[in-house]
């Protein structure tokens, strides 16, 4: 969702009092869903308790013409780029959404050469989709920035719209459910049941006080999101730690000087008991052999599906890519969100990160979620993550990572039945490349470690 946003005390009241807590939502329950505040040069946004995943700012007017088609097609083409996306929707900050039902019309609605929202009329002949709310596929959001030197930027923006994909063929327009318009005072301070009683996703507030319309955001997120009678159940999900966010997340950990991880090699031992200043990670399987784990580990779906979620709950943390391999290799269509289908109760916070192995994939990195550049095992991503993200570790211990033993097996015999056994000329080549990424690690960030 990309929102024309300026600064201004109705605004800011918008922004504070429905935005931002609509964005905390989105992010509490893991929703599929990225918002993004468009602001121009003239908006100083100090004092605004945004944080950088929150708000995209442009070299633009603060104006209705040029400035919001200007900042649009930005937007636009910021998301072509970084974000993976059915649809997007460009739209206001007095214009307040029951997120749910925004999902469910999704679902439903086709994923190419698609323009949707309220139609109204230019002349008899022709007709725009309102920017207050409308919608486009990805195709067609590529098909504007691609001719956006031809857009005429002297007119009003959604209309502008409108008149280009008019004359593009093969455009799906739809028109969506009907919005609610509050434009009157009676109907702005009436009861909030009356604006929400129908099948309404958006309510759009125009009345002539903002601070007022703003005021009635605020309470409509209450009682929409507060599970109303009107509103279907969302479970309640894990919280996602973004990039913006990880820093100060991490200060959890921050009594911890040294940390154990656990992989599935021969030299594995089951860990009792907790070691004081000392953080144990778990890798794959191993989780079901330890007495606590602090960090889960893993980049296979197949795995994060066996694991029991009563495991993953007692973990303070789970690092899991942003797509996970599924069939030894990152795929377009599973994500992290799909752990959800698995594991419904689940409750401890999830670190997303960009495996370097999902960046063939066509939009398989979101700035939002942190970087790692690892890509041998889930060990090493584990290892780069404390080394990068918990700079006041000392020392790193291994058991059951790149150790050889006679048996070449590769695999301690409590995982035989879930890995296959490797050769030995597989082994000893894999032990000399682990040895290696092992090593580059520890020097690029400083840290000590050793193989048990």
């Amino acid at each position: 969702m990309l929102v024309i946003a300026s600064r201004g005390e109705g605004y800011d009241a918008f922004i504070t009092g429905y935005w931002i807590p609509l964005m905390h939502y989105i992010q509490q329950h893991s929703l599929p869903v990225h918002v993004r505040l468009l602001f121009g040069k003239e908006s100083n946004l100090s004092g605004l308790p945004l944080t950088e995943d929150m708000y995209l700012r442009y070299d633009t007017e603060e104006s209705i013409i040029p400035g919001i088609l200007q900042k649009t097609l930005l937007a636009f083409n910021w998301t072509l780029a970084n974000v993976v996306f059915k649809h997007v929707i460009r739209t206001n900050l007095s214009s307040v959404f029951d997120i749910r039902k925004l999902l469910k019309i999704s679902s439903d609605l086709p994923a190419e050469m698609l323009y949707a929202g309220v139609k109204l009329p230019v002349d008899a002949k022709t007709y725009f989709v309102s920017g207050a709310g409308f919608w486009l596929t990805h195709d067609v959001c590529q098909l504007l920035v691609s001719n956006s030197a031809r857009l005429k930027y002297h007119r009003n923006d959604d209309v502008e719209i409108g008149a280009v994909l008019s004359r593009m063929p093969g455009i799906r327009y739809r028109s969506l459910l009907d919005r609610v318009d509050v434009c009157t005072d009676a109907r702005r301070d009436g009861r909030l049941e009356s604006l929400v009683e129908k099948d309404y996703y958006h309510i759009r507030l125009k009345t002539a006080d903002r601070t007022k319309d703003a005021e009635l955001a605020g309470r409509l997120a209450k009682h929409i999101f507060g599970m109303g009678s009107t509103s279907a159940a969302v479970a309640v999900g894990p919280s996602v730690v973004t990039k913006s966010a990880i820093q100060e997340h991490m200060q959890e950990f921050r009594d911890s000087t040294n940390a154990i991880i656990l992989g599935k090699g021969p030299t594995f031992q089951t860990i009792r008991g907790k070691t004081p200043n000392t953080i144990v990670v778990c890798v794959n399987d191993t989780i079901l052999h330890v007495d606590h784990c602090d960090i889960f580990v893993a980049n296979d779906s197949e795995i994060i599906q066996r694991i029991p979620t009563k495991y993953l709950n007692a973990c303070r943390l789970l690092l899991l890519p942003f797509h996970p391999h599924q069939n030894g290799r990152a795929t377009k269509d599973v994500t992290y969100a799909t752990l959800s289908t698995y594991h419904e109760n689940l409750r401890t916070p999830i670190v997303v990160y960009n495996l370097k192995t999902a960046s063939a994939l066509k939009d398989g990195r979101d700035p939002t979620f942190i970087d790692l550049s690892t890509a041998f095992t889930s060990a090493h991503n584990a290892f780069e993550f404390v080394a990068k993200y918990l700079p006041w570790l000392t020392h790193v211990q291994f058991y059951g990572v790149a150790v050889s033993t006679s048996n070449n097996t590769g695999y301690h015999p409590l995982f035989s039945d879930l890995t296959t056994p490797n050769t030995s000329e597989h082994y000893r080549k894999q032990i000399g490349q682990s040895q290696a990424n092992l090593e580059a690690i520890s020097k690029q960030y400083q840290i000590s470690y050793s193989l048990k």
